[in-house]
């Protein structure tokens, strides 16, 4: 077992590996620790070279300023073959990758491969040249018909690739760690570089280097097999012990198996995300997304995004490696997920549900509270398929009667979810047919569970489906046809752009108030910005009256100068009005922030520090 002792910001905490994979993948938001957790596990790793986010620095067309670091040469000329072990030891302390151009000309095996490699993918040419004892990289480019200074005038594409690269096929390091491997690299040429990092971590040939790879693209983040999943490391600006897979039991890691094959660039967001918000299909995810941009919030400003998953099995294989992977996640599931093993499974092994259940006197064990509601269920729903009913529940009852008659194994599932959603959207149909006292009882175990879920942030739609809590929707809530969602859904669309937050509100009561627990950015604010540039005007022009430096609102611009330009984009001086004691001045500052036209009037008594919008 390797143990890591976590350096700053981790207060004294440590990480623990059962074993180093030979390719491991660091994941998170930015701000997290990897690139410092990155630092501390390279003192772990055999004979280690890094390379940073900046690897590319010296190697702009117009870059001038590398003196401070490289000495005099600044590559104008070429690289001086007496700097070269300079050029290395520099690059090897900073992360850099410049000395990919020594490498290439030291080394002629590695540069048949760089050039080969090149030369297949982009039609390229590399020539190492020399000119009055300086190595000068030259490129031809076939297409064009023209040579240049590779480190100069190339694309940063194609500098990323030849450095990575030269330094993944080098074989003086056992390790290397690729800070954001993705820069400047187009997603194809991600998948090609991924490919490449496979074969040389499986090849004796580079002793099967160990690479280490900080990034933020689904493209680098290829997962193909369990293997690979176990090699990520999840971060999070809570600064929590890193989270992996790696010492997890064969017989848990094992359930993700079918999962894998569907993780494609959408799915992957959950990596990359502190707190994913996962929904059964896309419709789902389109809706919420729709209301959030109403609002004028955002999850993934919030550190969030959502993903549809496509069903609700699915959705529970996310739940549990959310789990582990340490994730604040959230989820949405259709009332139907209620009744699926999975679900039920799953939440008996959460203490919060447990302790919920039992503070409430519904004891501790989920599937047993759920079993309980199932039978109580089972008699109502007999009493309707076998008795007359009054006309409000007849197309409960129609339902009813063809989903039992059907006699597989879903029979029972679909007749209880249909009893439930009647009862939550028109209980009142109920009445004179079955006792109030047993639909309160009915509707407290429901309750109860649905409470309970909410513990580990899982939501149930209690109106059945999504569509159900659509005005718009005139189709069959039971079971929702597929010929009205798209059509629905575009509906519901329209009419959310002409809506203000209290419509919304009323409109989708039980969605929107799901959509307030979840992570979004607040409203941007932009009154304290606006607050501070008023105040500080403010003062300018009540220090420039005193003074008697004008006596009209053209002269105050004259008097404020270059400030006025900038100034002028926000605000303009509407009048400045001399008074029989002291001024007023007049200012209206423009709607560009959806805060509509905003005029403010002073004089010479005013506060600048305590002025209010």
């Amino acid at each position: 077992m390797l143990e890591i002792q976590l350096p700053i910001p981790w207060e004294n905490k440590k990480i623990e590996f059962e074993k180093i994979p030979n390719l491991m993948f660091l994941v998170g938001p930015n701000g997290s620790g990897k690139t410092r957790f990155a630092e501390e596990l390279s003192q772990h790793l055999p004979n280690c070279r890094t390379l940073s986010a900046d690897r590319l620095s010296g190697m702009s067309a117009n870059h001038k300023g590398y003196d401070t670091i490289f000495g005099d040469d600044r590559f104008e000329k070429g690289f001086n073959k007496e700097q070269f072990g300079q050029y290395i030891t520099s690059s090897t302390k900073l992360g850099y990758g410049i000395d990919a151009f020594v490498l290439l000309e030291e080394k002629y095996d590695l540069r048949i491969q760089i050039e080969a490699t090149l030369s297949q993918l982009l039609n390229r040419e590399i020539r190492m040249e020399w000119d009055s004892g300086r190595l000068q990289p030259i490129a031809y480019n076939r297409d064009t018909e023209k040579s240049y200074k590779l480190h100069k005038e190339e694309c940063h594409g194609i500098k990323e690739l030849l450095i990575l690269l030269t330094h993944l096929y080098d074989d003086k390091y056992e390790s290397l760690i690729i800070d954001e491997p993705e820069l400047n690299l187009h997603p194809q040429f991600q998948s090609y570089l991924i490919q490449e990092i496979r074969r040389v971590v499986k090849n004796e040939k580079y002793r099967k280097k160990n690479v280490v790879l900080i990034t933020h693209s689904p493209f680098i983040l290829d997962i193909k097999s369990l293997e690979d999943l176990k090699a990520i490391v999840s971060f999070n600006t809570k600064f929590d012990v890193p989270s992996h897979l790696m010492n997890l039991e064969y017989e848990k890691l094992v359930q993700f198996e079918n999962l894998i094959s569907q993780l494609n660039v959408h799915h992957k967001q959950l990596f990359f995300a502190d707190s994913p918000i996962f929904v059964e299909g896309i419709f789902d995810a389109i809706f919420f997304q729709s209301i959030q941009n109403k609002r004028g919030v955002s999850f993934e400003g919030a550190g969030s995004c959502i993903i549809d998953v496509g069903g609700n099995n699915q959705i529970v294989n996310y739940f549990y490696l959310s789990e582990y992977l340490g994730k604040h996640s959230y989820y949405i599931f259709d009332l139907d997920s209620l009744f699926t093993y999975k679900l039920r499974k799953g939440a008996d092994t959460s203490d919060l549900i447990k302790d919920y259940l039992s503070s409430i006197g519904a004891g501790e064990n989920f599937q047993s509270a759920v079993s309980d509601l199932e039978r109580s269920l089972k008699q109502h729903i007999e009493k309707i398929r076998d008795n007359e009913v009054p006309e409000s529940l007849s197309e409960l009852k129609r339902f009813i009667e063809r989903s039992l008659a059907e006699n597989n194994s879903d029979s029972w599932r679909k007749a209880r979810i249909a009893f439930l959603i009647q009862l939550n959207t028109n209980k009142d149909s109920f009445q004179d047919f079955i006792e109030n006292r047993s639909l309160i009882f009915i509707k407290s175990k429901i309750d109860s569970l649905i409470s309970s879920l909410k513990k580990n942030q899982v939501y149930l739609l209690e109106n059945g489906a999504l569509e159900n809590y659509f005005p718009s929707y005139q189709g069959n809530k039971y079971k929702i046809q597929e010929d009205l969602k798209r059509k629905t859904l575009e509906d519901e669309l329209q009419i959310i752009t002409q809506l203000n937050d209290s419509e919304l509100k009323s409109r989708y009561n039980g969605l929107y108030e799901i959509l307030l627990d979840f992570p979004s950015s607040s409203k941007i604010d932009y009154k304290v910005q606006i607050k501070n540039l008023l105040s500080d005007l403010i003062f300018n022009i009540q220090k420039g009256a005193n003074n008697k430096s004008f006596n009209s609102k053209e002269s105050i611009i004259n008097y404020l100068g270059n400030e006025w330009k900038a100034i002028s984009r926000v605000l303009e001086i509407e009048s400045f009005e001399i008074k029989a004691v002291g001024y007023s001045c007049k200012l209206k500052i423009f709607d560009n922030w959806e805060l509509g036209e905003i005029i403010y009037e002073f004089n010479q008594d005013t506060n600048p520090s305590k002025i209010e919008m």
